[in-house]
């Protein structure tokens, strides 16, 4: 297998796609979003300011966005409305730019606070499966 194969075959075993938004007015509107490997959550924490043994709420608060803006890897279904209500191309479709998903979180909070408990349930079980098959 060439290392292209693998590493798009690895990338695409962590990611996972949620349904947000209101279903009756957004029924297709997905996110796809890929968990992030330890390394990326240890720099996160690290540049957030979060230790292990603080408890500073503004670091958890950056922690997550910065976990949202690694985890945000692709979305359909997403309007220009649905950032800017009020403009003339609302219901044009946003396509996925990285530089876009801070728009998103930022207009949609209720969204990123969707896609933020999804993602960590998602680690927890990962690393609980991972442990699993290390005890094995």
């Amino acid at each position: 297998m060439e290392l292209a194969d693998l590493k798009r075959f690895a990338l695409a075993a962590r990611e996972f796609s949620l349904a947000v938004g209101d279903p009756a007015r957004h029924p297709a509107c997905h996110v796809s979003l890929r968990i992030p490997t330890q390394h990326e959550v240890d720099v996160a924490a690290r540049r957030s300011g979060l230790s292990a043994i603080s408890d500073d709420q503004a670091a958890h608060v950056v922690l997550s966005r910065s976990l949202l803006l690694l985890g945000v890897v692709g979305w359909s279904g997403v309007t220009v409305g649905d950032v800017l209500p009020d403009s003339a191309e609302a219901a044009d479709v946003l396509p996925y730019e990285p530089g876009a998903v801070e728009l998103l979180l930022d207009a949609q909070p209720e969204w990123a606070q969707a896609m933020y408990t999804a993602l960590i349930d998602r680690m927890v079980k990962r690393k609980e499966a991972k442990d699993t098959a290390a005890k094995n």
